[in-house]
């Protein structure tokens, strides 16, 4: 298999043009939904760019007909835990978990891992994303389309510019899955109210531009229908009017008080780590119940679940 081919069949593509840097979700059968692969190919993508002062711009887009489908179930829900090692484990816990809930999980001492579950271990890093996302020196603009539903909905809402397309859908449909909506709340109230969101949450109906656009979710319209079939280019991404002011808009600035205004916006709306911890543990504990393991199984069956 050519090295273009290999890369064709990354979960995430990736490109740098001039001081611009350009991450695409690359599961269009999937509906771009977040596999461990993707995930864990995202997180190092932004653990690169926090020290590359020399890219000043970072755009997320998915291809295919949809943004990004949120986690993916299927793969989450697999009996097979996934490896950490113990290094890696205790670093991230250290910095975001209590010791008590690293120790919940079993050790391998031959191969010196965590044994962590895909359920727990893939929505930790949703949690790792959103959080880092505002925290990059880079300015980070959203182009959403399609269906931008659980996570995707969230890493759209992340970005420090969301655009959304006519088509643009996001959703939130944890309660139909018999989950707590726990693990995205304190990221989607850096852009709503919880007045706003709620219904939402609630009714797990799909929000439309205009409403994304009237509560918060989105920042400004697209204003033409989009589909990536590929990774674009920068002109491709600069043939697009909308997107070619909002990025000369950003360039134009000073980079220095570019990253000084992130820093202080993120300052202002990052929920505390605490409170990341709070929801991510809630969220693992939803995961572990009833009407997680019926909702989930109905979703995967494709049919109406039987709540008792």
């Amino acid at each position: 298999m050519r090295k273009s081919e290999r890369e064709n069949h990354h979960p995430l593509l990736y490109r740098e043009e001039e001081t611009v840097a350009i991450a695409a979700f690359n599961r269009p059968e999937k509906c771009n939904a977040l596999s461990l692969a993707l995930l864990e190919s995202l997180e190092h993508r932004l653990e690169d760019l926090e020290t590359r002062r020399n890219i000043r711009v970072l755009i997320v887009a998915g291809l295919g007909n949809h943004f990004c489908g949120g986690l993916d179930l299927r793969e989450a829900a697999e009996d097979e835990p996934v490896e950490i090692p113990f290094s890696r484990a205790e670093r991230f816990c250290r910095k975001r978990l209590p010791k008590r809930i690293l120790e919940s999980f079993p050790f391998d001492p031959r191969k010196k891992a965590v044994l962590m579950p895909k359920g727990f271990w893939m929505p930790r890093l949703v949690t790792d994303i959103l959080y880092r996302l505002p925290l990059l020196p880079q300015t980070v603009i959203g182009i959403g389309h399609g269906g931008a539903y659980g996570g995707g909905g969230a890493l759209l809402a992340s970005c420090d510019i969301a655009l959304g397309a006519p088509d643009l859908r996001l959703g939130f449909p944890e309660c139909r899955r018999g989950l707590e909506p726990a693990l995205l709340h304190p990221f989607l109230t850096r852009r709503t109210s919880p007045s706003a969101l709620y219904p939402y949450l609630l009714s797990g109906e799909a929000i439309p531009l205009c409403d994304a656009l009237r509560i918060g979710f989105v920042d400004f319209p697209l204003g033409e229908e989009i589909s990536f079939a590929q990774i674009p280019s920068l002109d491709e991404i600069r043939s697009r009017p909308a997107l070619k002011r909002i990025i000369e808009g950003v360039l134009a600035g000073s980079p220095q008080m570019v990253r000084q205004t992130k820093r202080r916006a993120a300052a202002e709306t990052l929920p505390a780590e605490s409170t990341v911890i709070g929801a991510l543990w809630r969220h693992w504990k939803s995961w572990n119940r009833e009407p997680a393991r019926e909702g989930i199984r109905a979703f995967l069956e494709k049919r109406a679940p039987r709540w008792d």
